[in-house]
């Protein structure tokens, strides 16, 4: 068994488990968001503001979440100047802290633990794809090919990323200011601020080598007894460079919609999120053939549902990917969320 695969083990028994707890009890308000985000490799390397709620913790709350996220990756592209290889399955355990400070302000810390590995989902993808659209153009071009992971350039490689690679990836600092609280008729709505710590090693494509800075608006709103609506929009600024190129800003969007089917213990949640990664068009998305392997719109669907293992203090979510679009050109980026 691969040290990925170890570890996918490992992290699914601590997710089931634990999921995540609070020192306070939780009200029956809704679990918020999934905490989607792209998990694309390069888009990666970029800090990624997940789906959050508006609302934040009380005063002394501390929130602990573990999430966990496999995503199957491919891609092959050829040209007289570039070609670039992707096959390959990566794991993302995300370890998240929160902790109310005020009525208002919130703060959290992120640390990510990244694996790459050959993968468990190759079979299951090839066959939904023969059932529905037909084998991917990537994958009949990389059919053999066990793990991928390389850019070249002019002859020159300039991003591989090693099979088996564990380690930990860029580390956040967030925090959350709630500007109004939800009446009758306004939603609660806060600020959030991010920052991407270079914690990762660069040289193994588990970090960017350099921080981001994030900038963002969550909004919540009862829209019924047992519905609530999220939206979140953020603004990311990269800095550095990934592969030698520069990097501009990031933008997205999330939009969830929640059915709270119990008062205290569960909820289905369903959420979209579209997200968009430009670099530098005239030399790294030149590289990668209509900008399709680092530039694109991605529209995730992501359904799920959450509950409670015991009263107010352990809960565990489930969801993943259910449709992904891309653009400008159509690829395959699966992946699954635990919570």
């Amino acid at each position: 068994m691969s040290s990925g695969q170890i570890l996918s083990a490992l992290l699914f028994v601590i997710v089931v488990t634990t999921g995540g707890v609070s020192s306070q009890p939780v009200s029956a308000e809704g679990f918020g968001p999934f905490p989607v985000r792209s998990f694309q490799p390069i888009h990666q390397l970029v800090l990624g503001m997940p789906g959050d709620r508006a609302t934040v913790l009380k005063p002394g709350a501390l929130d602990l979440r573990v999430e966990l996220a496999n995503s199957a990756n491919i891609f092959s592209d050829t040209t007289p100047q570039t070609s670039v290889s992707m096959k390959f399955e990566s794991i993302r355990a995300g370890f998240f802290l929160r902790y109310g400070i005020t009525e208002r302000l919130e703060m959290a810390v992120e640390v990510p633990v990244l694996s790459r590995y050959r993968g468990v989902m190759e079979g299951m993808i090839s066959a939904v794809e023969r059932a529905t659209t037909g084998l991917a153009p990537d994958r009949k071009a990389l059919k053999g090919t066990g793990y991928a992971y390389q850019v070249t350039s002019d002859g020159r490689t300039v991003m591989t990323g090693q099979e088996g690679v564990v380690g930990l990836g860029d580390a956040s600092i967030m925090g959350k200011f709630q500007v109004l609280t939800e009446t009758n008729t306004l939603p609660a709505l806060s600020i959030r601020a991010a920052l991407k710590l270079p914690t990762g090693d660069e040289s193994h494509l588990l970090g960017s080598g350099s921080p981001d800075y994030g900038l963002g608006l969550a909004m919540e709103k009862h829209v019924a007894k047992d519905w609530m609506v999220y939206a979140n929009l953020n603004g990311v600024i990269p800095t550095g460079r990934i592969a030698g190129y520069g990097l501009q800003p990031v933008v997205s969007g999330l939009v969830a919609v929640e059915y709270l089917w119990s008062e205290n213990s569960r909820s289905w949640r369903i959420s979209t999120i579209s997200h968009r990664l430009s670099t530098e068009p005239a030399r790294m998305c030149s590289t990668m053939e209509s900008q399709k392997a680092c530039s694109a719109l991605i529209i995730d669907f992501v359904p799920g549902c959450s509950g409670r293992c015991m009263p107010s203090k352990i809960s565990t979510s489930l969801s993943g990917v259910l449709l992904t679009l891309l653009s400008p050109r159509s690829s395959r980026f699966n992946s699954g969320h635990e919570e």
